[in-house]
């Protein structure tokens, strides 16, 4: 990665002392940076999310499945009504339109034109 990082052309080149040094520097303070960093926000940041999956998970349970209960049970009605809405009027103009384009066949020609057979 140090190479990837800072590269030096192959007709220029450092001393290797100066090299492996600065190699060694990166890597170090890559290192302790990570360990840094991570020292200061880990912690924090898991208390963080702990708090916040703890909050929706209350939320959850304690608030939206009872709301959803309480829709299913006093809806009921509304559902019986939309399903007869639909089996009246709705399902049977799909169902006669598709009956009406269901007969419909298309034969292609060899000279790529196409022609209906119920056309003539």
């Amino acid at each position: 990665m140090f190479e990837d990082v800072i590269a030096e052309p192959p007709s220029v080149r450092s001393f290797d002392r100066v090299w492996l040094g600065s190699h060694a520097l990166f890597e170090v303070s890559r290192l302790w940076c990570y360990r840094f960093l991570s020292l200061l926000l880990a912690v924090p940041m898991s208390l963080a999310a702990g708090v916040l999956f703890a909050m929706l998970s209350c939320l959850h349970i304690w608030v939206i499945m009872p709301c959803l209960q309480l829709l299913h049970i006093y809806m009921h009605w509304i559902k019986a009504v939309w399903a007869s809405i639909l089996n009246i009027f709705i399902s049977p103009f799909f169902s006669s339109v598709g009956k009406c384009c269901g007969q419909i066949r298309v034969h292609l020609t060899e000279g790529g034109g196409s022609r209906c057979s119920d056309c003539g």
